[in-house]
């Protein structure tokens, strides 16, 4: 079976309508600005919701379904998760905007837990090639070794 889509139209995809509902969050006529900001920001959250469910479930999907679209979303799982990662990335812009402009204020357990997950969320994305899956495979190894020889009496 050939790939319906590679990775940079599911990303072109994902840029395509988060720009298109930008453009239609701007367009809004009565909303204030800060509206506007938390409407994006929602809708953002969303879109990342559902591409992330889609990778999450990929093989449960594939196994209870079995269907084309099915077995395709199983063998782009890492092209969907590098699609999610960037999804949230404009949610993060999205919501980070409203914050600035709205002026409300987070409790700190709540920027630090935000803040971790994006941190997994972009080492996620940075160890999805193969190149980088050996280099951290490396430097992992290399570490445990470099330990392990620390340890050692």
């Amino acid at each position: 079976m050939t790939n319906m889509m590679s990775l940079s139209k599911w990303s072109g995809l994902i840029a395509v309508l988060s720009a298109t509902l930008l453009l239609w969050i701007v367009s809004m006529e009565g909303s204030d600005q800060t509206e506007k900001l938390l409407f994006w920001a929602r809708y953002t959250a969303r879109l990342s919701f559902v591409v992330f469910m889609l990778v999450f479930t990929a093989s449960a999907l594939n196994y209870f379904v079995g269907n084309r679209a099915a077995q395709f979303v199983r063998q782009n799982r890492r092209n969907l998760g590098l699609s999610f990662a960037f999804a949230h990335s404009i949610h993060l812009v999205a919501l980070c905007s409203f914050l600035w402009v709205s002026g409300e204020q987070r409790t700190v357990d709540t920027l630090i837990i935000g803040t971790l997950v994006y941190l997994m969320i972009f080492a996620m994305a940075l160890t999805s090639t193969d190149k980088a899956v050996a280099k951290v495979g490396l430097l992992i190894g290399k570490g445990c070794i470099a330990l392990a020889f620390i340890r050692s009496p």
